[in-house]
């Protein structure tokens, strides 16, 4: 028997070749707490995306989902309207809920770093792909250290 006719069997013994499971069809079709949501939600939650995208957050921060929310001419009038009904100040709030300086930087340069390791990676450069990585969690251990302090401004100012 050679390697050919092998082969040939095999093929025609082998059942249908399995299907399976594409990257989309692996994404649940109810959302993760178990209820479909409205239009409107799910246009807010692709905004608030964008718009961490356009800053290169590596997160999507609860900011980004507030501002969208209270955001002046949003496409959720009901929502901006409850924090008014209890006197929250929606100037002020946009105003708070924009990130400091500190914030946007180290953002834009973690996705600097990444951006920088990933063609460190392409070129098979190893010693300097791991100083990229040392950086960029280094860089990720100030985010959250500025995160928290501009949070906590949050709560002082309460």
């Amino acid at each position: 028997m050679t390697a050919n006719t092998a082969r040939a069997q095999l093929c025609e013994e082998e059942p249908e070749a399995p299907t399976f499971a594409t990257r989309r069809s692996l994404v649940p079709q109810v959302p993760p707490l178990g209820m479909p949501a409205t239009p409107e939600v799910m246009a807010a939650l692709a905004v608030a995306c964008s718009s961490a995208q356009r800053e290169t957050a590596p997160l999507l921060r609860g900011d980004h989902l507030l501002a969208i929310m209270v955001r002046a001419y949003g496409e959720l009038p009901a929502l901006v309207a409850l924090p008014a009904t209890v006197g929250t100040d929606l100037a002020v709030l946009r105003r708070k809920l924009r990130p400091p300086r500190t914030v946007t930087r180290l953002e834009r340069t973690i996705s600097d770093v990444v951006r920088q390791q990933a063609d460190a990676v392409s070129r098979a450069d190893f010693e300097e792909d791991a100083r990229f990585r040392k950086r960029e969690r280094e860089l990720r251990d100030q985010l959250a250290k500025a995160l928290s302090t501009w949070h906590g401004t949050w709560e002082r100012s309460a």
